[in-house]
């Protein structure tokens, strides 16, 4: 071995040797944190010769195998696939996909603000983030991109497009525009930090009920929450969540947005752990500005974690109902360590369970048998045909609700899910027909349509296409080799609807595109009718 090492100290290039440091130093990174006590000594040598084991096979490696090897990504890979050995949400992350990663959880992106997509060789944006430098700079949905620093990017693919404006290096950058009267624009955009929202819409709903739409929880979560109730009138009658499709967020910031509507010292979030250090014991630390406003909590399969928890303390508490699909069922806590090359990995080191300690992570085992259940008849039908561990744990709610711990959180009003979209449907949104459509309307259109409908919740509720719409569907559908008229007559609706919401985004805000979806939203509707069940439930002694 020894002869070995001696060789390839003569003919290893200098690269290999600062890689090999490189990889080693991060290696041995998890050896040096000091937020644990000192391992056991036959736990270090084990770890030790693991380490040892693995610098050999990139010696080994580098030196023999027929191709040039990257040692950077080969290590990426390994570390990869050992965290991902551990479980299934252990996770190594390179340092970028961890930097996204980082700006999803403060809400706070680094950018110039745009998104663009690229119809028949022309690169149009798409959307501008708010508080953006592009949104400062007055840049506009359907502007046309010309040159970046006096780069021509006509005819360039999306892809080599946004390699240029999602450069992390780059600092600022001159675009040259076509606007949508035909005038070129000429904007210094800078790669600045801008703060993005956990609410993605807030509106009334009708004169008395509130809608929010939430499609994560950012570090601040709390204070954006509590700001936006504020906002609405003081006799709302009751407010939506909608969390479909939410897959959580920060654990102490959905913290925050719970204790809004409970008082002072109750229980919000609980963990248990093998290890102190990761053992949560949140209390709410003083009376929530809006207790006793009625909820209602739109759950479906992909609302995940830290939503899961605020629909569990919704129903544990009584501050609401619960309506949608059961959830994910991602009950397990993870802890990131960062390396100081930016790259990071995260560890699962606990779990956790609603204020009851109800289980949140799903373990799906056996379809449910009643006949040794003591369910009332409401959750036995519920639970038929569900795949749910084999005893049912059942609780009850503070003011005398039973509740059953099954993994994932059971609604309390089962939804039916939404019938599936057609192939058609699915075909057409993947090869971007149905924006195109919009894009198509906005442009030829979209004046005239802002003339009628000057603000997004008028246009969401009020506007409707022409019959024409049809016909240019089809158009569009048939360019993109595209067409089955008996799948078109099944989803025509769905399509329209979807054409809706995209023009709406283009017109007004992301905002609007997720008012148009809960105006055609069969659950959304259900939710409303349900405030009044859950104003009973607020007010029930």
């Amino acid at each position: 071995m020894l002869g070995f090492f001696i060789l390839y100290i003569f003919i290893c290039p200098k690269s290999y040797i600062l890689s090999m440091n490189k990889i080693i130093i991060i290696l041995l990174a998890l050896l040096a944190t000091n937020s644990f006590a000192a391992l056991p000594d036959s736990v270090t040598n084990d770890i030790n010769s693991q380490l040892e084991k693995f610098k050999t096979l990139l010696e080994f490696s580098y030196v023999y195998h027929k191709d040039s090897i990257d040692l950077e990504d080969k290590s990426e890979a390994a570390l990869k696939a050992y965290m991902q050995a551990l479980d299934d949400k252990s996770y190594y992350f390179p340092e970028e996909q961890y930097r996204s990663l980082k700006e999803s959880n403060t809400g706070i992106r680094k950018s110039l603000g745009i998104t663009q997509i690229v119809f028949a060789d022309t690169s149009y944006i798409f959307r501008v983030d708010k508080g953006s430098s592009a949104d400062t700079n007055g840049v506009m949905p359907g502007w046309r991109i010309l040159s970046i620093d006096d780069i021509n990017v006509i005819k360039k693919d999306e892809l080599s497009i946004n390699e240029i404006i999602n450069d992390t290096a780059l600092v600022a950058c001159n675009i040259e525009f076509l606007d949508l009267e035909g005038k070129i624009q000429n904007r210094v955009l800078h790669n600045s930090p801008h703060v993005t929202s956990s609410i993605d819409a807030s509106f009334m709903y009708n004169d008395s009920i509130a809608y929010i739409k939430t499609l994560k929880f950012t570090e601040d979560a709390g204070n954006e929450f509590e700001k936006v109730i504020g906002q609405f009138p003081k006799s709302i009658k009751g407010l939506v969540i909608d969390l479909e499709n939410n897959p959580g967020g920060v654990l102490t910031a959905i913290a925050d947005v719970i204790s809004l509507f409970l008082p002072e010292g109750k229980q919000v979030i609980k963990t248990k752990s093998k290890h102190p250090d990761f053992y949560y014991d949140v209390k709410s630390k003083k009376d929530g500005p809006y207790i006793g406003l009625p909820l209602v909590l739109i759950v479906n399969e992909e609302t995940a974690s830290a939503s899961e928890l605020f629909a569990g303390a919704v129903q544990d508490y009584d501050l609401g109902i619960v309506i949608g699909q059961r959830t994910y069922g991602k009950g397990t806590l993870q802890k990131h360590w960062e390396f100081k090359d930016g790259s990071a990995f995260r560890v699962t080191v606990g779990e956790y369970v609603t204020p009851l300690g109800r289980k949140v992570q799903k373990e799906s085992v056996k379809a449910f048998d009643n006949s040794a259940q003591t369910l009332d008849e409401n959750l036995n039908n519920q639970l038929k045909n569900m795949s749910i561990p084999k005893d049912i744990s059942v609780v009850k709610s503070t003011k005398g609700r039973t509740l059953i711990s099954i993994g994932g959180i059971m609604p309390d009003s089962v939804l039916n899910k939404r019938e599936a979209r057609t192939k058609l449907t699915e075909v057409a949104i993947q090869k971007r027909v149905l924006l195109r459509t919009a894009f198509e309307i906005f442009i030829s259109e979209g004046k005239s349509v802002l003339n009628m409908y000057p603000d997004f919740l008028s246009f969401s509720r009020d506007f409707f296409f022409n019959s024409t719409i049809s016909e240019r569907i089809k158009k569009n559908l048939l360019i993109a080799s595209l067409q089955n008229d008996e799948m078109f007559e099944k989803d025509k609706e769905i399509m329209i609807g979807i054409i809706k919401a995209r023009l709406g985004q283009l017109l007004f805000s992301d905002e609007a595109y997720y008012c148009t979806e809960a105006f055609e939203s069969e659950e959304v509707s259900k939710a409303i009718i349900t405030i009044k069940d859950a104003n009973n439930l607020v007010r029930q002694e």
